[in-house]
């Protein structure tokens, strides 16, 4: 389990050094990904222990760094949207793929409410611009794309590897 923490604990480095170099298309209301909130989400449902908040406290900071403005805000979104997955993984069959999609654009939607919150609160100031909902809805649904592509390619990685064995996978086993 630590093999697979430290692999996801890397693609969501990865994913927050991405979205440095990421464009905002401001054609269509400047969507850009949040490759860190997907890097929580896929670390939510990949790992089952505590190791999930080790690795969500580690990508929040390297978020945070990248914008000193918001020094500890993205480690507490990013900890807020871990606990609503969390919560949710339990209840949901989190392997299937639709389930999946829906966690990712519920989670990338709070994540971004929490964070624009936090900030605002951080400022001591409340503007709620109706052009903000756009803002927060579709790089949720361009999370959802995204995940659809990435989930599935992480995840056959871990798995070649021997790092990561579906859960379907040990249920089946145990059956027989």
């Amino acid at each position: 389990m630590i093999v697979m923490s430290l692999y996801v604990l890397t693609i969501g480095i990865i994913g927050t050094i991405a979205q440095m170099f990421f464009p905002s298309w401001a054609i269509f209301f400047e969507m850009e990904p949040h490759l860190p909130v997907l890097g929580v989400i896929y670390a939510c449902l990949v790992l089952r222990s505590h190791w999930v908040f080790l690795v969500t406290c580690l990508m929040g900071l390297a978020l945070d760094l990248l914008s000193p403005q918001k020094m500890g805000l993205s480690v507490l979104s990013l900890t807020f949207t871990a606990l609503l997955i969390l919560t949710q993984r339990r209840s949901l069959d989190a392997e299937r793929w639709d389930t999946r999609i829906l966690l990712v654009i519920a989670g990338t939607y709070f994540y971004q409410i929490t964070d624009y919150l936090l900030y605002s609160l951080q400022l001591q100031r409340w503007m709620w611009p109706s052009s903000l909902w756009y803002r927060m809805l579709f790089p949720a649904f361009f999370n959802a794309i995204l995940c659809i592509l990435l989930f599935p390619i992480i995840t056959r990685i871990a798995i070649f590897f021997g790092w990561y064995e579906p859960r379907h996978f040990t249920e089946e086993y145990a059956r027989n």
